[in-house]
């Protein structure tokens, strides 16, 4: 929940600086730091939802099995349960000494907590390179190098990213193990539990980890907006435009509109100090005729600041969508934290039935 809060506290605090959004790791369109962060903190709710809905099906008691077929004697499982703080049985006695596929979905819930962390700290390692410049984290987030003065190192992101490739190897591990073991109890199932202990050991340090660079890191506003200034991605807004005044198909629009960048990226000319008459004059060389598109229409889309407020679509890199989504993400995380507090609440009240239990059996065996 750190973690959670974290992103959405940094989200509320970038909330207006402007970023190019990438894919194929080349500038696509003009959004929002806010916008990356919320996308992560949905990636990172929806890992919360994997977790409580395998806690679910892991916290239900085996006990009463027996070896595997049943007891003779008259135990109460549904009572052990109950001390225990389980929220029911595994039923089926020989499911119960046999499954361990709650152990491999709690497993699978960390390998893709982990791959999502890992994405993450790699987008904020080539993020933190001279090349992009676009972030700095703290010295003491930060490593020197042992031989190079000027270095500043994001080796803390570099582990967390060896950690999750580890965790996957210890999900693969325990899948390979379980695979060839015939039904009810064998003693291959002992080598599992290191394997679990520690995929979940190393997943939970990297949360905790990640939580404090996403809290310390600092976005460079400037460097951002001199990446968006220099951008060509406002492009795709300039296509859609003349879709919408011109009338032009998607294919016509792309094809103008390529060929419109690629002329003023060979003379160095930025999209935003562009012109409409040469646009105009490309057209009839291209498409073989005019095109209508107003001077203002215009401005509008080769502004790489101006374009995100001209989406229209629900969860759009827009201001207000933004806006919006940040005060639902507030509501998702309240109610998280809610349902997070009433399990603490279950188990703290089976403790304390299991320790009058055992007291009151203590005070009749001593009577």
């Amino acid at each position: 929940m750190r973690l959670a809060e974290a992103f959405l506290s940094k989200a509320r605090e970038e909330r207006d600086t402007l970023m190019p959004h990438y894919t194929h790791l080349q500038q696509a369109q003009i959004g929002y730091v806010s916008q990356y962060l919320l996308a992560h903190l949905d990636h990172l709710l929806r890992d919360i939802e994997r977790i409580e809905s395998c806690y679910h099906r892991v916290n239900q008691s085996p006990l009463g099995a027996c070896a595997i077929a049943g007891s003779t004697l008259p135990l109460n499982r549904m009572r052990v349960a109950e001390l225990l703080g389980f929220e029911g049985l595994i039923e089926n006695s020989v499911d119960a000494v046999s499954s361990r596929d709650f152990a491999l979905e709690a497993l699978s819930a960390a390998s893709i907590m982990m791959v999502n962390l890992s994405r993450v700290a790699e987008d904020l390692i080539i993020w933190s390179s001279s090349e992009f410049d676009y972030v700095e984290l703290p010295d003491e987030l930060a490593s020197p190098s042992s031989v190079m003065p000027h270095k500043k190192n994001p080796c803390i992101l570099e582990l967390l990213r060896a950690k999750a490739g580890k965790v996957i190897g210890l999900l693969t591990a325990s899948l390979t193990l379980m695979k060839g073991i015939p039904t009810g109890y064998d003693r291959d199932l002992q080598e599992g539990k290191p394997l679990i202990w520690e995929a979940l050991r190393e997943s939970c340090r990297s949360v905790r980890i990640m939580a404090k660079v996403i809290k310390r890191i600092r976005f460079k506003r400037d460097k951002l907006l001199e990446s968006v200034a220099k951008s060509y991605a406002p492009a795709i807004e300039l296509a859609e435009a003349l879709i919408k005044h011109s009338g032009l198909s998607l294919r016509e629009a792309h094809q103008l509109v390529g060929a419109f960048v690629k002329r003023l990226h060979e003379s160095k000319i930025p999209l935003r100090s562009s012109r409409l008459e040469d646009l105009r004059e490309l057209a009839e060389e291209v498409l073989g005729r005019g095109i209508r598109l107003p001077e203002e229409a215009f401005r509008e889309a080769v502004r790489a600041d101006r374009v995100p407020r001209l989406r229209l679509t629900r969860g759009a890199a827009h201001p207000e969508e933004v806006r919006r989504q940040i005060e639902e993400r507030e509501k998702l995380l309240k109610e998280y934290s809610s349902r997070l507090r009433e399990v603490l609440k279950n188990l703290s009240e089976s403790r304390r039935k299991f320790k009058e239990s055992l007291s009151l059996l203590l005070s009749r065996s001593t009577a």
